[in-house]
């Protein structure tokens, strides 16, 4: 039943494996033995194989459909006892719980030398680790070449070895004696060898250095100092070592894609804060006005710092803010300044993107939030006059706080519902969006759907967010594929496809185990300071991203997108077909990858230079001479329309099947979003249509 609905299921530590039937019945068939009964071991697995599959479907629906070790467990009791396994389902139960119970007693300590304070002073022995079997899985598959199943099967035959021999504090070294002598008894010419030393060269670090310090002219200094930009690199070799698999890590030096944020692995890229969840949790402490409002996100955003890589959103700021604008307008006025003033002090060095828009249909029936937590008898629709009040003047306040505080960290992003007139406060906004329950809007820009925002969370204000964006080459794979080989494009893009839903799971275990769901000392029992909010799991996705697609259409077809209408359909096609593929894949390794259009200057920039190097006369016909000042790749699935009719074309064929709200950049493509606006109003009268494809990306 391997080919069937139920292809993984997830561990106690987190990590997702294969399911195998046999596996199963090959332990049923032994505790029936210990048990004394006779028992069909094989054909109870294809039942409990079955229960899996159903509960499955279920779980899609809900975004989870990886089942726990502890769900296999219960049907497999469940079943037992339905067909008269009682003492059969006791052995397992027993041997489960005295397994477990081992699991926890034993500490592995680790060997080497002592650490060192930054003084050169040593400082104390770590404290032992708790036992980990996937620690030994990974390494078998990194280190030693093993397939997963393989790695599996030899960590699983190590545990059983440890835990017979009864030791409750076990060294590293030993562990590792124990997996090499497994591997030799299976036959395994590898061998786990002593931790590896990431060596870097001093002229790799002292050029590192003087990059962070000398910049071109009007170029940002780099972000933490030049301290920082080395210990980012750093982190980035050794993240392409211990993190993603060996031909993730080639394919991202070699530039057929990008991970961004590479050197800061335990950062999430963005988070959407939903400022009526904060009110709400406040509790005691609640605002009584906008400036208190804004000041506790500003306390939660000095929290985040150290967690989010990238931008960080309050998603209608306005509405939410509307409450406490029944007041005078001078008192509103001075009460928004100095949240804002507060805002931008603490939004360093992540920008806030504050996001203003009209009442969205799911918060207008949402009882609002007011002064000190005091619900409102009606909802957030009937707040519309005062929350354009609040847009209005927070679009105008900010220009005066960015100018007078000297920094460019607070945003203003306006979003505005197809069909509507352009409001006062979009005039200011820096980007642009439409604003519609058939558009999602991009979530690598920090900001989430508004049914997100009237779910209340138990245990974080952040709604939602992206855990990794990560660009796929598309230029790379026409130059490989070459003028008019359109089959041999296809089926590169879909190979590195799959190295990127591989790199989004590989960084998402390492969040699993550091960030969302940590070991916890258990040796340690005093009391422990609660861990900051990062991100919501459960409702982050994973962000892919098409690099220079219409670069690949220009190197495929010979011809841009903009002057061929068939390059266009082609492009269309592909990012229809690659949006599918990854949502398919993502559910398949229990993530949800969406395809956005983020904003990576730093990544295009590498990859396009790294083309233009390895591919130089394929770059240069389609991005110029390579001498000169070249062009860029760019994220966008398609240049921004230049008539009606253009924009028409790409909300119909493209944004509305993906269910992607287009982003424009009020720098990059002023004329854009007033077509795509005139062409979304066009349809219906009022608004886009409510029957789309089923595509969440």
């Amino acid at each position: 039943r391997g080919d069937m609905g139920l292809r993984w299921i997830r561990k106690r530590d987190g990590r997702r494996v294969t399911f195998d039937v046999r596996k199963l019945a090959q332990s049923l068939r032994a505790a029936a033995a210990e048990a004394g009964e006779s028992i069909l071991a094989e054909e109870i697995a294809e039942v409990v194989s079955l229960f899996l599959e159903k509960q499955s479907a279920e779980r899609i629906a809900r975004g989870d459909a990886v089942p726990s070790t502890e769900d296999v467990q219960d049907i497999v009791e469940r079943v037992l006892l339905d067909t008269n396994h009682a003492r059969t389902a006791a052995v397992l139960a027993e041997r489960h719980h005295r397994k477990g119970k081992q699991r926890e007693e034993i500490r592995v300590q680790r060997s080497g030398l002592a650490p060192l304070a930054p003084d050169g002073e040593p400082l104390a022995e770590p404290a032992p680790e708790p036992w980990n079997e996937g620690k030994i899985a990974h390494s078998l598959q990194r280190h030693c070449g093993l397939q997963e199943a393989v790695a599996e099967e030899v960590a699983r035959d190590v545990e059983q070895r440890i835990l017979r021999l009864g030791l409750r504090e076990i060294s590293a070294t030993l562990v590792r004696e124990v997996v090499n002598a497994v591997l030799a008894e299976r036959g395994f010419h590898a061998r786990l060898a002593e931790p590896e030393v990431l060596a870097i060269r001093a002229e790799q670090i002292r050029s590192r250095l003087a990059g962070a310090i000398v910049r071109p002219v009007g170029g940002a200094a780099a972000i933490g100092g030049p301290e920082a930009t080395v210990g980012a690199y750093v982190l980035g070799r050794w993240a392409l070592e211990h993190i993603y698999p060996p031909e993730v890590a080639h394919a991202h030096r070699t530039g057929a894609i990008h991970i961004q944020d590479l050197g800061r692995p335990l950062r999430v890229a963005t988070g959407a804060i939903s400022l009526d969840e904060r009110k709400r949790q406040l509790g005691s402490g609640a605002p009584r006005s906008a400036a208190e409002a804004l000041a506790a996100v500003a306390t939660l955003l000095g929290e985040l710092a150290p967690h989010h890589a990238r931008q960080v959103a309050l998603p209608y700021v306005n509405v939410f803010l509307s409450p406490f604008a029944c007041r005078r307008e001078a008192t509103v006025r001075r009460d928004l300044r100095e949240g804002l003033r507060m805002l931008a002090a603490a939004c360093i060095p992540q920008p806030l993107l504050l996001h203003l828009g009209p009442v969205p249909q799911p918060l207008r029936d949402r009882a609002p939030v007011g002064v000190g937590a005091r619900r409102w008898r009606t909802g957030y629709g009937e707040l519309e006059t005062e929350s354009d009040r609040v847009a209005n003047w927070i679009a105008q306040l900010v220009p005066e706080v960015r100018s007078g505080l000297g920094t460019d960290r607070l945003q203003l992003a306006a979003a505005i519902p197809p069909g509507a007139t352009r409001p006062p406060w979009a005039e200011h906004a820096d980007v642009l969006l439409l604003d519609s329950p058939e558009l999602a809007p991009p979530m690598a820009q920090g900001l989430c759907e508004a049914t997100a925002l009237r779910e209340p969370s138990e245990t974080s204000p952040l709604c939602a967010g992206a855990l990794k964006v990560i660009g796929l080459n598309c230029a790379r794979a026409a130059y490989e594929a070459g003028p008019g080989n359109e089959p041999g494009l296809r089926s590169r893009l879909h190979e590195r496809l799959a190295l990127c839903i591989e790199a989004f799971a590989s960084h998402a275990r390492l969040l699993e185990s550091t960030i969302f769901k940590p070991p916890l000392p258990l040796w340690d029992g005093g009391p422990r300071a609660p861990r900051p909010p990062v991100a919501d799991p459960a409702r982050s996705v994973c962000v892919l991203a098409l690099v220079g697609l219409d670069v690949a259409m220009t190197a495929l077809t010979g011809e841009r997108m903009d002057d061929n209408a068939a390059a266009f359909e082609l492009a269309v096609d592909l990012a229809r077909e690659l949006a599918e593929a990854a949502r398919r894949l993502g559910v398949e390794r229990g993530l949800t990858v969406r395809l956005e259009e983020p904003h990576m200057p730093a990544g295009t920039a590498r990859l396009t230079d790294l083309d233009l190097q390895r591919h130089p006369e394929a770059s240069r016909r389609v991005l110029g001479d390579a001498s000169a000042m070249p062009g860029r790749y760019t994220t966008r699935l398609a240049p921004p329309p230049r008539s009606a009719p253009e924009a028409a074309a790409l909300l119909e064929q493209l944004y509305l099947p993906l269910r992607l709200s287009p982003w424009c950049a009020a720098a990059d493509c002023p004329d854009a979003f007033p077509l795509l606006h005139a062409a979304a109003s066009s349809r219906s009268g009022c608004g886009l249509p409510g029957s789309l494809p089923d595509t969440e990306a």
